[in-house]
């Protein structure tokens, strides 16, 4: 029952959060109208201070989920060959135990 209220708990706060973010990003939003001129070299970008500050937490929140998602793969393949090392192991073990024992004279 305690996990329960945990988890409902935790949903409730995680909710709280985004609500909270979501009212600070349309007051920034609402203060930041004025226009941004990104040159790149080749071409110029004009858009709002919200909209530019947003698609870059966008992108680097993307990016970031592309990090850490690999590294979770890489350690989810490196399980899997220790998980079957193991039982390799434990499989010789057990055929070695089997064996019968030999006393030496």
């Amino acid at each position: 029952m305690t996990e329960l209220k945990e988890r409902n708990v935790k949903k409730v706060v995680v909710w709280l959060i985004i609500f909270i973010l979501a009212g600070v990003s349309v007051f920034f939003s609402t203060l930041n109208l004025a226009a941004l001129s990104l040159n790149f070299y080749f071409f110029t970008l004009t858009a709002p201070i919200a909209v530019v500050f947003f698609v870059l937490i966008f992108f680097g929140a993307l990016l970031g989920g592309i990090t850490v998602g690999s590294a979770c793969f890489g350690r989810r393949l490196e399980l899997k060959r220790v998980k079957r090392k193991l039982a390799e192991r434990e499989k010789e073990l057990e055929a070695l135990r089997k064996l019968p024992f030999k006393d030496s004279p």
